[in-house]
């Protein structure tokens, strides 16, 4: 695949280390929700999935930094530098496939980027099945986008958000504890989901048995990790 030059428009820091980037293509591209881009960063080429839409001309990434140094991740300062940018745009098989079956998204940490390209899309599609999104932090902290799936859940019977912090805090309302856990409680059987999930690849493994075991059937289970795994 060649590279797509792109224009940097905005960033955006959405919290102490995640960044939000908006570039435009200067040229039509094509993509699937759930795929991902790399970006041509000096000699490396480092993916990020993509978060936007593919009905806008704009895309958008999220790039996660270091929490605790908060130092600017390479990829951010770079664009901040240099404002222009080549990508490989439309990369990966784990793109949402409108299969009519109810849809169960995991997304861990940062693997929220990769999910929100697949929430937009529902959103436009006005998707009718059941839509069940667990999203997993260590802290209350990193849900950089909660108010925004609270609300898109308020409006749509069939939404169902569920956040699950790692780490108790007395602040904290809502579940704690293992991502992976608090799904495995909620259903006895997953034969009937498309599952999309998204986190670091080395825990897939073991996620993906975790849902097998419940039913799960491989072809409806859609990561980027499984390609490496």
């Amino acid at each position: 695949m060649s590279y797509v030059n792109c224009q940097l428009d905005t960033v955006t820091k959405l919290n102490d280390s995640v960044y939000r980037i908006v570039m435009t293509p200067q040229e039509n591209v094509e993509y699937k929700p759930g795929q991902y881009l790399k970006l041509g960063v000096k000699d490396k080429e480092i993916p990020f999935s993509i978060t936007s839409s593919p009905n806008v001309k704009n895309i958008e990434i999220h790039v996660g930094g270091c929490k605790v140094t908060k130092a600017i991740p390479d990829a951010v300062a770079h664009l901040m530098k240099h404002k222009d940018v080549k990508a490989k745009i439309g990369l990966g098989n784990a793109y949402f496939k409108q299969s009519g079956r109810p849809v169960i998204l995991f997304a861990a940490g940062t693997g929220f980027g990769y999910i929100k390209s697949i929430i937009t899309h529902l959103q436009e599609l006005d998707y009718q099945k059941d839509v069940y999104l667990y999203w997993g932090v260590r802290s209350a902290e990193d849900f950089y986008e909660y108010d925004q799936l609270c609300a898109w859940a308020q409006e749509n019977t069939q939404v169902n958000f569920i956040p699950v912090v790692k780490e108790d805090h007395e602040s904290w309302e809502g579940r704690t504890g293992s991502l992976v856990d608090n799904i495995l409680c909620d259903f006895d059987d997953f034969s009937e989901f498309d599952i999309y999930l998204a986190g670091r690849f080395d825990l897939m493994p073991s996620t993906r048995a975790a849902f097998i075991d419940k039913g799960a059937c491989l072809e409806h289970m859609y990561s980027d990790a499984f390609d490496y795994i």
